[in-house]
């Protein structure tokens, strides 16, 4: 479980780090900047992701169902980004 843990948020912090800012500059050099400025929908519900994921990892052990019942919240939250923002 150490082991998963650490490749999943290493991967996290991998892509917040470096493949956001690379990926923000890009769209500036083609002309179409993006921004990350997030709206008063996205702001909760990445906090929220980030709140149930730290719940479902704290007791140090996973099974299969948890994973299962995580998909539906993120095919939510990814619904909702995608009709408000």
């Amino acid at each position: 479980m150490d082991l998963s843990l650490g490749i999943a948020t290493g991967s996290g912090l991998q892509i917040a780090l470096f493949v956001t800012p690379v990926l923000v500059w890009i769209s500036v050099l083609l002309g179409n900047p993006i921004t990350l400025v997030f709206n008063s929908c996205q702001l909760p519900g990445l906090i929220g992701r980030d709140l149930i994921a730290v719940l479902i990892s704290v007791d140090g052990e996973s099974n299969w169902r948890e994973g299962v019942q995580l998909l539906p919240l993120y095919l939510m939250l990814g619904i909702a980004f995608y009709f408000v923002g």
